[in-house]
């Protein structure tokens, strides 16, 4: 058998390589999912910080909570279109599907991480 032949038959079974790639992506979407979860429920212990009486900026608080909730529902979403790629022995985290939920799945974290912090720093340093 040469080389070529045997090249061919290896591009339709899925490598270790691609596993590992599959392995990476779920993992560190899971990890978003985590830090998200964690976000969402533990920002009530900041809120400890404030007074709730003086408390403003609530919009950003309700928009950064709305974020972590998309965040982790796209991160389940994302899991699911793997697995079901994995069904079919499919390693492939190339697929339009999943590329098309993790990216907003990063943007809605960083945007909601982005709008815990400016609640916290807007309630605790600017005086209005």
């Amino acid at each position: 058998m040469n080389t070529k032949t045997k090249n061919n038959k290896n591009k339709n079974k899925p490598g270790q390589h691609d596993k590992d790639s599959v392995d990476t992506y779920k993992d560190l979407t899971k990890l978003i999912i985590t830090l998200s979860t964690g976000t969402f429920v533990l920002s009530p212990a900041f809120l400890g910080l404030l007074q709730l009486k003086s408390m403003k900026f609530l919009g950003y608080l309700w928009t950064s909570w709305a974020l972590l909730l998309i965040s982790i529902i796209l991160g389940l979403f994302v899991l699911s279109s793997l697995a079901g790629t994995q069904h079919k022995n499919e390693y492939n985290i190339d697929n339009l599907f999943t590329k098309f939920l993790s990216i907003p799945q990063w943007l809605t974290f960083i945007l909601g991480i982005l709008f815990f912090g400016i609640f916290m720093v807007k309630n605790l340093f600017v005086k209005v």
